[in-house]
């Protein structure tokens, strides 16, 4: 996760934007600054609390041309050696957000910046310290990170240099590399995330998706991504048992349920649940006829608008989020919830859902996972460590021996 920031000379953030950025990233805040005076560029770090960061930021930053970095460990330990920015020479200093496929294998006490930083641009800035001039240079090194990587330089002359800019946001003047590890709707630069469903009317000013796409997320831009998807993905999607949820649209004032909240009005469900394993079972004792039956049926309750899973297609989902748990534990779920907001909706749907309470309906858990994916990944661990055995049994996975939990593996 992460957030990296590159603040014009003269702009001053607020105690509240501080505090949206630290909520979400609250294990380490640095920048490279630019005084423009005697002080010349200097680089500030700290792992503290909230108001440790807003000490430093307003005495030392604010006002002052900067690249900004507040982390959301995903790599090493939580130290100021893994905070950033890092030195890149004697006289060019880095921030990065994202998470590099490079991975940290050499020092698992170090980042995947760290590492990066090692093996590959030291080495050519030692051989042509003037690289990150050249836009080829800069291109060539965003594509080998990928777009959902960015990278924040500044020399000690002042000298910025933003890698993958394209892949972020401005507003004000101020450069950020994505939305979802802070809230841009809580500072007036979007509309705060509301459901836009097929309804017959389009909410919250926006109009209706002219894709023709049976599903749609919500009407904030940072969503546009989801409503603009192809038919195809669509089509795809509903052969696995999917449907389209409900035209209901989710009201405005209702707020995400608590994890323990889910835990709670979850037993129900998980109770339900367990009786659906036995029947399967019973089913398929009988004959493999029942068997097929029992995995491609899919429930059809007219006055039930959720979204509906074949037992197959859930399956499937459990085993998906488990594989991404288990291959890089909490961060690997993050990364699975915004690459699979619908898989992780339906799943949280089949866990916790309830039509009867406008907090659980399909339309506010579809919501709550794509405004905030840290939300829809914290359900999900929540929901591995209330239902484990279920879980397992359900998608038919063997158990690790181990005396430990699917979710001890969650750091």
């Amino acid at each position: 996760m992460c957030i990296l920031i590159h603040q014009p000379k003269d702009y001053c953030f607020t105690a509240s934007h501080l505090e949206d950025f630290y909520q979400k990233n609250p294990d380490g805040f640095g920048a490279i600054v630019n005084h423009e005076d005697e002080r010349g560029v200097v680089v500030y770090k700290i792992v503290g609390s909230l108001k440790d960061v807003e000490d430093l930021y307003f005495n030392s930053i604010a006002c002052y041309e900067a690249v900004i970095h507040f982390r959301m460990k995903t790599h090493g330990d939580i130290d100021l050696d893994n905070c950033h920015p890092y030195a890149v020479t004697d006289n060019m200093w880095m921030a990065h957000n994202g998470i590099l496929s490079s991975g940290n294998d050499k020092d698992k006490s170090k980042s995947d910046t760290w590492h990066y930083i090692h093996d590959f641009i030291r080495p050519m800035l030692e051989q042509t310290p003037d690289a990150l001039d050249n836009p080829y240079i800069r291109g060539y090194i965003g594509a080998h990170i990928g777009a959902s990587n960015k990278f924040g330089f500044m020399t000690s002359d002042g000298k910025v240099h933003i890698i993958n800019k394209h892949s972020g946001v401005e507003y004000e003047g101020v450069w950020y590399s994505n939305t979802y590890a802070w809230s841009p709707y809580k500072h007036g630069y979007e509309r705060a995330p509301v459901a836009n469903y097929y309804s017959g009317t389009s909410s919250g000013g926006y109009n209706k998706s002219t894709t023709g796409s049976k599903h749609t997320y919500g009407s904030s831009s940072s969503w546009r991504y989801w409503n603009e998807l192809e038919e195809s993905e669509y089509a795809a999607w509903e052969r696995e048992g999917y449907r389209s949820p409900s035209e209901t649209r989710y009201p405005a004032n209702t707020t995400a349920p608590t994890q323990a909240q889910l835990q709670w009005d979850g037993k129900a469900k998980a109770k339900a649940n367990r009786k659906r394993v036995q029947r399967h079972k019973a089913a398929k004792a009988k004959s493999q006829t029942a068997k097929a039956k029992a995995y491609g049926q899919v429930t059809k309750k007219a006055a039930d608008p959720r979204i509906k899973l074949s037992n197959e297609a859930l399956a499937r989902i459990i085993r998906s989020s488990y594989n991404a748990m288990m291959t890089d534990d909490y961060h690997g779920v993050i990364r699975w919830v915004s690459e699979n907001p619908l898989k992780a909706s339906a799943l949280l749907y089949e866990m916790y859902g309830d039509e009867t309470n406008p907090r659980y309906t399909s339309e506010a858990l579809s919501d709550c996972v794509n405004s905030d994916p840290t939300w829809g990944a914290d359900a999900i661990i929540d929901m591995w460590s209330e239902h484990e055995d279920l879980l397992l049994d359900l998608a038919k996975i063997t158990k690790p021996h181990s005396s430990k939990g699917v979710h001890s593996y969650v750091q």
